[in-house]
């Protein structure tokens, strides 16, 4: 608790915010320091052509194997191995699977024998996050402030959108823009309005106007997905065993 240790406390909260996109107060500190020094933190690796080929993948594993896939199909109760849609339809298998994120487990009716599980599942930690996309014209950070940065991996800041990452070590001129935890879920800004923070921060971040650049820019705010309501699971007290 004390002052000589401001800077290490400050980093810890902006990595368990940044990263995990955890609640420092909520979150599991054991839980934290056996990710962080169990090597969570080197577990950079990226799918090349993005996560939409590993869908394609599964969905194509799924089709080949005789399996079929319905869009569309809000769940709202399950019993047994039957599960009832919002728009009145029924869909019935030898088991279900449930893989919805966390916060959604409450718009599904999954019975009285639900409840232990319920229980449990409130118990874990789900972080927001909004991600900016920008695609630009030029790689303009490897060599900002007269710096060699083209081995940049990560990169952690003081700005309104404090983390950022290339697609290193792949020559991709795409940069990808974070902020999690509290911050992310109480923000109300429109897409229009983080893209232009986001740049904001960009251009102080490398000392140069990062607009000129610009090709393609997205921000998507997971916490108001109503099928996902936030982006990461994450340890608290009450389920880190």
């Amino acid at each position: 608790a004390g002052e000589q240790f401001a800077g290490v406390r400050r980093s810890i909260i902006r990595m368990t915010e940044g990263y995990d996109a955890a609640d420092p107060t909520r979150a599991s500190t054991f839980a934290l320091r056996d990710e962080w020094l169990g090597g969570g933190l080197r577990q950079s690796s990226r799918i090349v052509q993005g996560y939409g080929a590993l869908m394609a993948y599964l969905a194509h594993e799924i089709r080949n194997h005789g399996g079929a896939i319905q869009f569309g199909a809000e769940v709202k109760s399950v019993e047994g191995a039957t599960m009832r849609c919002a728009d009145g339809t029924t869909l019935t298998g030898d088991r279900i699977v449930n893989t919805v994120p966390l916060p959604v487990l409450h718009d599904i009716d999954f019975g009285v024998a639900f409840a232990p599980k319920r229980k449990a599942a409130d118990a874990i930690g789900y972080g927001d996050v909004i991600k900016i996309l920008f695609g630009f014209e030029t790689m303009f950070w490897k060599n900002a402030r007269g710096r060699d940065m083209s081995r940049l991996s990560f990169l952690l800041s003081d700005e309104f959108v404090p983390t950022w990452w290339p697609q290193y070590p792949r020559p991709h001129t795409g940069l990808t823009g974070w902020f999690a935890g509290p911050r992310a879920a109480k923000s109300t800004l429109s897409e229009a309005e983080l893209i232009e923070r986001g740049l904001d921060a960009v251009s102080r971040i490398f000392a140069i106007d990062a607009r000129p650049h610009l090709k393609a820019a997205r921000a998507i705010h997971w916490g108001q997905d109503r099928f996902a309501r936030g982006a990461y699971s994450y340890a608290t007290p009450e389920s880190h065993a």
